[in-house]
């Protein structure tokens, strides 16, 4: 009996971190910006930045913003990379 308790602890301990390290995905990986509250399944691949983005009714879009590396030296104060709407915006610095 004790060794069922036993093992049915390790197993749950086991789905508690498989399920956390699932979800935990550095956010320092992607670039920073405000589309992170808004998208999911972030990908940078190839010079471009992919997410699943949230629409302003709820649904979710896959959003493509390329040409990344121009967009992040554009930001380096008070710039942005954002969700407009389930599109990825690159917002640059203002003058």
């Amino acid at each position: 009996m004790r060794k069922r308790y036993l093992l049915l602890s390790v197993l749950v301990a086991i789905g508690f971190v498989a399920t956390y390290y699932s979800q935990a995905i550095p956010s320092d990986i992607y670039p920073m910006g405000s589309y992170q509250l808004t998208c999911d399944n972030i990908v940078v691949e190839n010079n471009s930045l992919t997410a699943n983005c949230e629409t302003i009714n709820g649904a979710y879009k896959l959003t493509t913003l390329s040409n990344l590396p121009v967009c992040l030296n554009s930001i380096t104060r008070d710039g942005d990379i954002g969700n407009i709407d389930g599109a990825l915006m690159c917002l640059p610095d203002l003058p």
